[in-house]
């Protein structure tokens, strides 16, 4: 099975589940087809020299985009976001080699830590951001730069906070792209 036909069968699962779910507001399909004509767009330009992880990049990029563009229109009433984080999670599993069959209307899961508030997020720094190798200004940097607008999974918070430009702010720590580290919370949208 290529690529394409699991992406269009895991957005089926989603939108099962997102119509199953009493709790969550049924989204307009239009939201699912136009994740499917980005994603489409990726497998049609070229990517045989790109590496599988920047191809899985496009697919999130592309998720992200669309839920920007959900949020700012007038004509298709805002998915909620559980939507868009089930969908990252299933380009997630895919990547990590974790496709295979699902019970009938059962999402699939990515295991995170019982901490509050995890998920996924998007970087929003207005450039790249450093990881740390712990939750602290003066700790070691890590050798991983995220650039803006990157889709990442926040792991747990720290207890600690610092003042930035006024604003208090929890280190989380995130994995991008399979490397762990710390950044502020306050570079995050979720």
């Amino acid at each position: 099975m290529n690529v394409m036909n699991v992406l269009v069968n895991a957005l089926k699962k989603i939108a099962q589940k997102n119509n199953d779910n009493p709790e969550v507001k049924t989204a307009d399909p239009v939201v699912f087809e136009q994740v499917q004509q980005k994603w489409e767009a990726v497998e049609n330009t070229e990517t045989s020299s790109r590496s599988r992880a920047d191809v899985y990049k496009d697919y999130r990029e592309k998720i992200l985009e669309a839920q920007r563009e959900n949020e700012a229109s007038s004509e298709v009433e805002t998915a909620d976001k559980s939507v868009f984080t089930d969908m990252l999670e299933e380009i997630e599993r895919i990547q990590s080699g974790g496709v295979q069959s699902q019970q009938p209307h059962q999402a699939p899961k990515i295991d995170f830590p019982s901490t509050s508030g995890l998920g996924v997020a998007m970087t929003n720094s207005g450039g790249s951001i450093q990881m740390r190798m712990a939750p602290d200004m003066g700790a070691a940097k890590a050798d991983v730069w995220i650039p803006n607008q990157s889709g990442l999974r926040v792991l747990e918070y720290s207890k600690n906070t610092i003042i930035l430009d006024g604003q208090t702010s929890r280190f989380a720590l995130v994995d991008f792209q399979g490397k762990q580290g710390w950044v502020l919370e306050k570079y995050l949208n979720f």
